[in-house]
């Protein structure tokens, strides 16, 4: 396989915005794509799951992190590292590492925006 589209290094986003994490490969036969983390044990990578509301994986590959509230805003999910694998029957390649860092948009009491992570 070979990236079409390989990640930024770097997504920052806010919570009213949400975001979408482009990953893309060609190959013969189709690469599936996949996302993962691995976080405190560089060695053991772990498959991306679904969460309801909050992050899933398109068809096409991206990474969505859907719009929150704020008091939905979870560090697990919002502020990790991620990578994406693309494989076939041929082999598999790793985009470099991810690193996401959502937050939170609120207008205080004297109107100032502020970033909360």
């Amino acid at each position: 396989p070979t990236f079409l589209h390989e990640p930024p290094s770097k997504v920052i986003f806010y919570n009213n915005s949400g975001a979408i994490i482009s990953c893309s490969a060609s190959g013969n036969p189709q690469p599936t794509v996949l996302w993962t983390y691995s976080d405190h044990e560089p060695n053991l990578i772990r498959a991306l799951k679904d969460v309801s509301g909050l992050r899933y994986t398109r068809a096409d590959g991206s990474l969505v992190f859907a719009p929150f509230a704020a008091n939905r805003f979870n560090q697990e999910f919002h502020s990790r590292t991620y990578r994406c694998i693309a494989s076939n029957i041929h082999g598999s390649i790793v985009s470099r590492n991810v690193k996401i860092r959502g937050g939170t948009y609120e207008l205080s009491h004297n109107s100032s925006l502020s970033f909360q992570h």
